[in-house]
């Protein structure tokens, strides 16, 4: 019962993280040591790909670092 309810809470704090606009990427943390290369190639790849599609929506502007680096704010009310 409490391993389902960690993966419908991981799941819920995914899906709020990625409609503030984050990527999640979730590592274990023998995986960290263990393939600590690794675990740094995938983030840089997923830079790499972040950025890479920022530049193809603004292929003539200079982006803002802080929209290239930041999640969308939420709406406030």
């Amino acid at each position: 019962m409490k391993i389902e309810r960690n993966i419908q809470r991981d799941k819920e704090v995914n899906d709020k993280l990625e409609n503030d606009g984050w990527i999640v990427l979730r590592f274990w943390s023998e995986e960290v040591k263990k393939n600590l290369d690794e675990v740094v190639s995938t983030i840089e790849r997923h830079i790499a790909l972040k950025k890479a599609t920022v530049i193809k929506i603004y292929p003539e502007e200079d982006i803002p670092i802080q929209m290239a680096a930041e999640p969308k704010q939420p709406n406030r009310k």
